[in-house]
C-alpha cells in the first residue's frame, strides 16, 4: 500500500501549475497530517508542474525509500473533485446490489 497525500496549487484552465509543486510543500502537507519528514529526504524524480496523481520517494534511510503518491489539486477546483468521488461512490454501490438482484432471479 503506497501512502498518498494531497497538495492544492495555483492552476489554470489547462491543469498547468503556475510554478511547480516542491519538497516543502509537500513537507508541509506531511506535517499537517502529523508526519514530520525532513524535505531534503523527498527526492523529486521530475518537475511537478501539472495537476494529476504523481509519484515521489521519500529517502527515510540509506536503505529505505519510500513511494509517496502526490495528488495535486487545482487550487479552488478541489471540492469539485472531493464531490465527484464522493458521487462515483454510491454508484458503484448501486450496480452491485442490480447485479446481487439479477444473479438471484
Amino acid at each position: 500500500m503506497a501512502l498518498r497525500v494531497g497538495v492544492t496549487a495555483k492552476a489554470g484552465d489547462g491543469d498547468q501549475l503556475f510554478g511547480s509543486v516542491t519538497s516543502r510543500d509537500i513537507a508541509a502537507e506531511l506535517e499537517k497530517l502529523g508526519h514530520t519528514i525532513d524535505r531534503h529526504r523527498i527526492v523529486i524524480h521530475s518537475p511537478i508542474r501539472s495537476v494529476g496523481e504523481h509519484e515521489v520517494t521519500l529517502h527515510i534511510h540509506r536503505d529505505i525509500d519510500v513511494p509517496l503518491k502526490v495528488q495535486v489539486l487545482a487550487e479552488g477546483r478541489e471540492e469539485v473533485v472531493e464531490v465527484a468521488a464522493e458521487e462515483a461512490e454510491p454508484d458503484a454501490e448501486a450496480d452491485s446490489e442490480t447485479e446481487e438482484s439479477e444473479e438471484e432471479e
